[in-house]
């Protein structure tokens, strides 16, 4: 539609698979740079990304074009097929990746973009002192 206004931000959160702590390093670099493409693909603007181990953290400025959950399957689905097909081979010892079932959806108000951008931007801070903010964290129901 050419004639659509669309003010919405949406926080997605989503966990690794038995929350296992890999999130880190290249997989780490691999996992936000792939949110970022297909997030253009989507032409959802990613304004804020970043993970804390076993889970990762984003936040979109959102359109009409296309549901979460199917943004979120893309997301989930080809950061870990095109990871763990790298790994494969390469012949190096580095975890596959695998993703839990289900997800954490939040609309974010714009009066809180700032604050939003700045919690995920220090996920590993936040989950090392213990000062994440559970409505935040919440990744599946």
């Amino acid at each position: 539609m050419s004639h659509v206004y669309c003010d919405v931000y949406v926080h997605l959160i989503w966990r690794t698979k038995y929350n296992r702590r890999i999130l880190e390093g290249t997989l780490e670099k691999f996992v936000h740079q792939r949110i970022g493409e297909i997030g253009a693909e989507f032409r959802v603007d990613l304004m804020a990304v970043n993970s804390a181990w076993d889970h990762v953290h984003s936040l979109f400025r959102w359109n009409t074009e296309y549901g979460i959950g199917e943004v979120v399957k893309r997301l989930k689905g080809d950061t870990s097929t095109e990871w763990n097909e790298m790994v494969r081979g390469s012949g190096l010892e580095i975890p596959l990746l695998s993703w839990q079932r289900g997800y954490g959806s939040l609309s974010i108000d714009r009066s809180r973009i700032d604050q939003i951008i700045g919690y995920i931007a220090k996920q590993k801070s936040h989950h090392r002192n213990r000062t994440h903010i559970p409505s935040l964290e919440k990744s599946t129901p």
